[in-house]
């Protein structure tokens, strides 16, 4: 309620809440006035309108606004919305620890602050043209060096936030992906020394196989001539029986 006096005008105006004949409530604004100047007794007129839809409309973007404040602030990944300039309109806390900085030394500059000094130029240039082409990539996972020298793996997926009557916005959502692209780079390179230790392993196998191969000859070669010779002092002996038998049985 607002009152306010002049002279010996009044005035008065706010909501209240009243209830009809069938039991529904509604919201009226009124505007009263009191005019006591000149006459015997004073004039009271007033003015009132429903505003009941326009009062619910206000509460439900009331509403609207605190859920979205919450799951923005809560949300467990990082959040940035920027304008067709790159500029920073909003991040929340998630975005700020990944990229190590403050809200206040992001939100109102270009986004590429968080960048790396001698690639902010070129990122925010290539920002603004993708933007008003709208060839802005819509997913997409990649190394980001950041301004403090560090490297971290974001997977980004970005989208256009329009409002009628409003400029275009591109909201991003990124997730640090570091932990698992490092995890897959020692998985890779396990696999490649796996591969050259069974590489290795077979090609022992194979020289082992050869020398396996070649013992088999030999010893084969051995027992033949083992054979050979056994046969040659066998026939060796028979030569020497007969020619004892023969002296001693001379014709």
């Amino acid at each position: 309620i607002k009152i306010t006096l002049s002279g010996i005008t009044a005035c008065a105006e706010g909501f209240m809440l009243v209830q009809t004949s069938t039991g529904e409530r509604r919201i009226l604004e009124y505007h009263n006035t009191v005019r006591s100047q000149g006459i015997a007794m004073p004039i009271v007129r007033g003015m009132a309108h429903d505003v009941t839809e326009r009062k619910r409309a206000e509460q439900a973007i009331h509403h609207s606004e605190l859920q979205f404040r919450l799951v923005w602030e809560n949300n467990a990944d990082g959040l940035r919305l920027i304008n067709g300039q790159g500029i920073v309109l909003m991040t929340n806390d998630a975005f700020c620890r990944m990229v190590g900085m403050q809200s206040k030394e992001i939100e109102g500059k270009p986004f590429s602050v968080i960048y790396d000094v001698g690639l902010q130029e070129r990122v925010l240039a290539k920002h603004q043209e993708r933007f008003a082409s709208r060839t802005v990539i819509p997913h997409l996972e990649r190394e980001f060096l950041l301004w403090n020298g560090k490297k971290i793996w974001l997977e980004a997926k970005n989208s256009f936030f329009e409002v009628a009557g409003q400029a275009p916005l591109l909201l991003s959502i990124f997730r640090d992906i570091t932990e698992g692209k490092r995890a897959d780079e020692l998985l890779h390179r396990q696999s490649e020394a796996l591969e050259e230790t069974n590489r290795h392993l077979l090609g022992s196998k194979s020289i082992a196989e050869q020398q396996t191969e070649l013992l088999r000859i030999q010893a084969e070669e051995l027992i033949a001539a083992r054979e050979v010779a056994i046969e040659a002092s066998r026939l060796k002996s028979e030569f020497l029986a007969n020619m004892s038998h023969e002296i001693r049985t001379p014709m």
